[in-house]
């Protein structure tokens, strides 16, 4: 089992067993966080010149709401992505266990390495696993929906943004495996871009249930709190799904567009 060493406020030590949540932040990791974000939003929106802005992407995953929009997207058969990590890592999850030394600190996605952890527990590897998020409450969730009865695998939540992350791990001497497996990073430099795949992609961001835009809106909505006045009025903005082909890559975004001019005030 590997012991971190880092001086980070709020520390737990893995040494204490599984089911913790370390604060990465300086502080609170809701604190820095929220502040984080509203330095983002007044550089990104306000401060920005004319033509596009880029809303960051913490913003959409921050309350309750999200989180349930976030799930009720997962289960459509539109959305693929979930679903086809999940069987890969099924696929070869005994020999990525095989290949896992023993002491080695994972911060993954939990959803879809379970059946790994399991591996690793029944393959005696001594692992600690720790999941990352911003919002204390989704990683108490988390935590809750993994075994109690591992033995050699620990486990531990993260609290924080991943500059947070970033610097807390530099304090970890022992080996450390990162594994991204979602849709935030990573994903605009598959050369794959063929014709039906604009349309599965298509298909799985603008679902008839309306999921992601309305994660849109709520992220969207979200603003006007952490920016401290009513910028954003759902009536004013639609929200689309935009693809866009430059070669050899294929994107997807999602837009947030005013229905009517308006000035941002700066």
């Amino acid at each position: 089992m590997a012991v971190t060493t880092a001086t980070t406020t709020n520390m737990v030590s893995p040494s204490k067993g599984s089911g913790n949540i370390i604060d990465t932040g300086t502080g609170t990791a809701h604190d820095t966080v929220e502040s984080q974000e509203k330095q983002v939003l007044q550089q990104r929106l306000l401060k920005q010149q004319d033509g596009k802005r880029w809303l960051p992407t913490a913003l959409i995953w921050e309350d309750e709401s999200a989180h349930r929009l976030w799930w009720e997207a997962n289960t459509l058969d539109e959305f693929y992505s979930i679903r086809d990590e999940v069987n890969l890592l099924k696929r070869w999850e005994q020999d990525i266990a095989r290949q896992r030394p023993s002491g080695i600190n994972r911060p993954l996605d939990v959803t879809k390495v379970v059946p790994l952890l399991n591996e690793l527990e029944q393959n005696g590897k001594h692992v600690h696993y720790y999941t990352l998020d911003i919002s204390r409450k989704a990683l108490e969730n988390v935590l809750a929906k993994l075994p109690a009865s591992y033995k050699v695998v620990k486990y531990t939540g993260l609290w924080g943004t991943f500059d947070n992350l970033r610097a807390w791990c530099g304090n970890i001497q022992e080996p450390k495996w990162f594994l991204t497996l979602g849709s935030i990073s990573g994903n605009d430099e598959f050369q794959i871009a063929i014709n039906e795949l604009k349309k599965l992609v298509w298909r799985s961001y603008n679902d008839v249930n309306d999921c992601w835009h309305r994660m849109i809106r709520n992220g969207l909505a979200l603003s006007n709190k952490v920016l401290g006045h009513e910028w954003y009025r759902p009536e004013d903005w639609e929200v689309i799904g935009v693809c866009h082909r430059r070669s050899p890559t294929l994107t997807h975004r999602c837009v947030a567009r005013a229905t009517e001019w308006f000035i941002v005030n700066r």
